[in-house]
């Protein structure tokens, strides 16, 4: 794949751009489109994806451990199995995304959409979804969810969620 490690890329077009197995690391990506872009297998950690659009963009299996995605569009992502340990995607829309499988350990959802996503099989620990749209949001086998944060989401439309003993 590509090397694009520490690059700065701030408002470039990489609409429908084959990344897959990049490593784009630490990179600027700010205002960038990403619409429908390959970034399967990519390594994305500790990038910057501020105000970035990835609707439709294929991210399975990608690295974006400590990835800055505040204010960004992410509509019908595909992040199945990627690593988003510590990712913060504030006042993010993950709508319709599909985040089966991946691991979200730490991450942080202030006023993120998550409605009709995909969360089945995910890791969840440590997670503040405080002011987040979750309606219609799948959280089948998702662990790591507190007995209160079950309550919450269960209380605001989420689906699937285990039910506390």
């Amino acid at each position: 794949g590509a090397y694009l490690t520490d690059g700065n890329f701030q408002a470039a077009d990489f609409f429908n751009a084959n990344l897959t197995g990049a490593d784009c690391s630490n990179a600027n990506l700010s205002q960038t489109n990403l619409a429908k872009a390959e970034f399967q297998q990519a390594n994305l950690s500790n990038a910057n994806l501020i105000e970035a659009q990835l609707i439709n963009a294929n991210m399975r299996g990608a690295d974006l451990r400590g990835a800055v995605i505040r204010f960004a569009e992410l509509e019908l992502v595909d992040l199945a199995r990627a690593n988003l340990t510590d990712c913060d995607f504030s006042h993010s829309s993950l709508f319709g995304a599909n985040l089966e499988g991946a691991i979200l350990n730490g991450a942080k959802l202030l006023n993120t959409d998550l409605r009709q996503a995909n969360l089945e099989n995910t890791q969840l620990q440590n997670i503040d979804f405080t002011q987040c749209h979750i309606t219609g949001a799948i959280f089948t086998h998702a662990r790591g969810l507190t007995t209160a944060q079950k309550r919450w989401l269960r209380d605001r439309g989420a689906l699937n969620i285990e039910r506390c003993l």
